[in-house]
């Protein structure tokens, strides 16, 4: 372990969005050295092969290995997850019997049997995550969830349950096998759930556990519990004169379940960071170019550059909704340096939906870093003029194959990227703010008829360059890099004394202003949003906005819906207000220090500085309503109402001044400050 200190990535990234199947990892992987690649682009399919995030570190200091650095997600099979399969299961035994008071016995325990099978054999990929359980485990599952129904007699409640939702509905909406009054049996079903009895409660949740638990097993039967960094990450690593092909296959897939595949590693982990070594051809072309060569390098003085590949939109399992909210999490990503939108020129039947997403996404889009559209498969569009003129079926006749000349060619291709754009630059005229979004074409495969000028031109090095060069120039002022001299035998770490921010926190707390600014209209939020029950769809909408840091407004028809109300949660704005720049000032002068490294008073100073504009405020709203108020309230809570209504009252804990939680508020911020003060010494310092 002494190798690897910390794996937490602090370097400039690309990010990159596309739907799925549109080629985003094989542009993503293009900086690797070749035989690294080879690996990275095991898992590309045509279907939907990245299902989390993963981050693509291409450094000059690794030419032998990839390491693979990843989060174990200790629950990766989710408690929402898990209480949506057991209500629809419920919901379905619901709806079969609970028209007469009494049935068979047993009938009931062999339809949720029937019910939860089904559940568990959905190729989809979210629930797939159960496809990595063996058949016994999965097996056991499904017999304790049916012991558990037996032992609790919740059959019970079918008849008052059917009846309920029947008599809720209009005549014409109760329809054995419409959707609207399968999902309201299943809303009762969960209301149900809340209010059986402690012990009903913790044994579903002990066999919740216990599959997270098998699933545990199968994330360390590929990585070693000893192989952990001092910041929490597993580590492999995969040497490229010998990879581990085993490891490789597990990790490495393109997740097309249809197709009989296994599913990836991936769904087991919630972040995932690989080293790769840089392709040489990638790094010279940034160390030939002096500003790139300045802004692409770490504390070390290695090359390094990242890409970030996202999950595909227009995910099978998307809704439209999901969709564009979706795009507009991956838009307003915390730190990513450039956003690259990738647009094939051919073959996508999803395009011009995707045309019209990024177009709505970017509407109110400013913030102030490049964005690029990257139109790659040209050779397939280039092949495709080949057969247009072809359009005789029943032909046998031998036909002379068109020649293009290179003008003809170049101005297709021009014609094509700008049909692709059509939508984005009636929203780029409104952003007049923004930058504006350059489109690039390139391939990634060649045809040996491209002449030599068009190879050169629409080579995807020279798409790189382009991004890398405007990256660099809107990176330029914070590129700078202070001196340090680390101690002999120590590595320099930020650390913040807790007693000082204790006293700090509660000056801050008790201010007049804070109160003006945080906590009365956050309160005031808060109100508008209790006693709702919120629709599913927009509670889950929330609860990924809130990993972010912001906040959500659900809009649904509320005639519509059953016992649903559309909400808005603001108050993560204002609680975005409790680390102003005032407060941030005096935590990091006064409460952080650096040790294990000599420097200047100067250099000092101007590192705290930049730590103080790495701060991140978004963060602390993570961290307090994400991590913290969310997640608790979902400890004791079935339905969304209840999950939604425990979250307002957790949140509750940092807003209302008479019950003001000081202590997490101190540990939330020690966090976002050393966040901070690791990125700044990643970025901008040197070590002599």
């Amino acid at each position: 372990m002494d190798d690897y200190i910390s794996f937490k990535p602090h370097f400039r990234v690309l990010e990159l969005l596309g739907g799925t199947g549109n080629g985003k990892t094989e542009v993503g992987t293009v900086p690797a050295d070749q035989k690294a690649r080879k690996i990275l682009i095991e898992g590309v399919g045509s279907t939907n092969s990245t299902l989390t995030e993963r981050l693509m570190v291409f450094t000059t200091e690794y030419s032998d290995k990839i390491v693979v650095a990843v989060k174990h997600d200790e629950n990766a099979f989710s408690r929402n997850l898990f209480t949506e399969i057991i209500s629809k299961a419920i919901a379905k035994v619901v709806k079969d019997l609970g028209k007469v008071v009494d049935t068979i016995v047993g009938k009931d325990e062999e339809i949720l049997e029937e019910a939860l099978k089904e559940q568990l054999s959905k190729r989809n990929n979210v629930k797939a995550i159960l496809s990595l359980l063996t058949e016994e485990q999965k097996y056991a599952f499904v017999n304790d969830i049916v012991d558990l129904y037996h032992r609790y007699d919740l059959h019970q409640y079918n008849y008052n349950i059917y009846n309920t939702v029947k008599n809720e509905m209009a005549e014409v909406e109760v329809k054995e096998n419409s959707k609207k009054f399968m999902s309201a049996i299943q809303q009762e079903v969960e209301r149900t759930m809340d209010l059986q009895s402690d012990s009903f409660k913790q044994d579903l949740w002990n066999i919740w556990e216990s599959l997270n638990g098998d699933l545990g097993k199968v994330f360390f039967a590929h990585f070693d519990e000893q192989k952990i960094s001092s910041d929490g990450y597993y580590y492999k690593e995969i040497m490229l004169d010998a990879p581990d092909t085993d490891f490789i296959n597990a990790m490495f897939t393109a997740n097309n379940m249809q197709a009989g595949q296994r599913l990836s590693l991936e769904v087991l982990c919630s972040e995932i960071v690989i080293y790769v070594p840089m392709n040489k051809v990638f790094s010279k072309l940034i160390e030939d170019n002096p500003l790139t060569s300045k802004v692409f390098r770490d504390s070390n003085n290695n090359i390094v550059f990242a890409t970030l590949d996202t999950r595909g939109l227009y995910h099978s399992d998307n809704t439209d909704d999901e969709n564009v909210d979706y795009c507009s999490e991956l838009l307003y990503k915390g730190d990513v340096d450039a956003i690259a939108m990738v647009v094939p020129l051919e073959g996508d039947t999803n395009e011009k939906k995707i045309g019209e997403l990024y177009r709505d996404a970017l509407k109110n889009f400013n913030k102030q870093i490049p964005v690029f559209m990257i139109h790659n498969k040209l050779d397939l569009f280039v092949a495709s003029l080949q057969k247009m003129d072809f359009d005789d079926p029943l032909s046998v006749d031998a036909f002379d194959e068109k020649e293009f000349t290179e003008t003809d060619l170049c101005e297709s291709i021009a014609d094509r990227m700008m049909e692709l754009n059509e939508d984005l630059k009636a929203a780029q005229v409104k952003a007049k703010k923004r930058m504006p979004i350059k489109s690039l074409a390139c391939y990634l495969k060649r045809d040996a008829s491209f002449p030599a000028a068009f190879v050169k031109k629409y080579n995807v090095l020279e798409t790189y360059r382009i991004i890398l060069e405007d990256m660099a120039k809107s990176l330029e002022e914070s590129a700078y890099k202070i001196k340090f001299e680390p101690k002999e035998g120590e590595i320099p770490t930020p650390v913040v004394d807790r007693k000082r921010l204790a006293e700090l926190i509660h000056v801050h707390v008790t201010d007049n202003s804070t109160d003006k600014k945080v906590f009365t209209p956050g309160m005031s939020d808060i109100a508008l949003s209790l006693g709702k029950t919120p629709h599913g769809n927009a509670y889950n909408a929330l609860r990924r906005r809130l990993k972010n840091g912001d906040g959500y407004t659900s809009n649904i028809d509320e005639a519509y819906f059953y016992n649903c109300k559309s909400f808005s949660v603001n108050f993560t704005a204002n609680l975005r207000n409790f680390a102003s720049p005032e407060f941030i000032h005096s935590v990091v002068f006064q409460a952080l220090r650096i040790e294990g490294a000599k420097r200047t008073q100067e250099a000092d100073e101007k590192y705290m500085k930049t730590v103080e504009t790495y701060v991140n405020p978004k963060e602390l709203v993570s961290l307090l309503l994400f991590y913290k108020a969310i997640q608790d309230a979902e400890k004791e809570a079935f339905s969304f109402k209840s999950k939604f209504q425990n979250f307002l009252q957790n949140s509750m804990l940092y807003f209302n001044l008479t019950k003001i939680d000081e202590e997490t508020y101190a540990a939330a911020v020690e966090q976002i400050i050393l966040e901070a003060a690791q990125k700044a010494l990643d970025l901008n310092v040197t070590f002599r």
